[in-house]
């Protein structure tokens, strides 16, 4: 069991960095970075209350 955690988190933690690599956010064109960071966050949804939140500073 103590293994198990770390290992999951490693896993997590690649996973993660394979889906950014893979959409090519770590890309040398700057164009190619914002592309990429452009169709990552039009994929994750919408948060309820965020942008209100946001603006309160």
């Amino acid at each position: 069991m103590r293994i198990i955690v770390p290992l999951l988190k490693l896993g997590l933690a690649g996973g993660a960095v394979y889906v950014v690599a893979d959409q090519g956010l770590f890309s040398i064109s700057q164009k190619e970075t914002i592309d990429a960071s452009k169709r990552i966050s039009d994929s994750v949804p919408e948060i309820p209350g965020l942008e209100s939140y946001t603006n309160k500073a």
